[in-house]
């Protein structure tokens, strides 16, 4: 099962490859708060949904930069394409944004198709409708 800590990307190495492939002047703590934020949707709309739903309470400038994010390989570039879109986004590289979107959705697309299909849904209770 997919349990806390089981990513094999951390918050720093996020951090640090985001800066590498798109030098930048937004703060760590800004790129962390959008890692949360990210990690936050993927819980949510994708892990919630089965059993062995991993603990998240977020991330904030605090956290310890070795916390391993919750998407595992070969996965882990969505954190990438989304750091990048969100800096293009407030930088109003519109053209730029839309395109990180695109790239984002399909690496998180693909995420979700894979655990769905890896991980035990939640049973939902039926009743009998009269």
């Amino acid at each position: 099962p997919f349990l806390k800590g089981d990513g094999t990307m951390t918050i720093r190495e996020a951090i640090e490859t985001t800066d590498t492939l798109k030098p930048n002047a937004f703060q760590t703590k800004e790129k962390i708060k959008w890692l949360s934020e990210l990690d936050s949707r993927i819980k949510k709309e994708i892990l919630d949904t089965h059993t062995g739903t991993p603990e998240f309470d977020g991330y904030d400038e605090t956290a310890d930069m070795s916390i391993t994010l919750l998407t595992p390989e070969p996965y882990s570039d969505v954190y990438i394409k989304y750091l990048i879109a969100q800096m293009d986004f407030y930088l109003a590289e519109f053209a730029r944004y839309n395109n990180d979107m695109v790239m984002f959705n399909t690496a998180y697309d693909e995420f979700a198709r894979w655990y769905h299909r890896t991980h035990k849904p939640l049973q939902t209770k039926l009743t009998n409708v009269v």
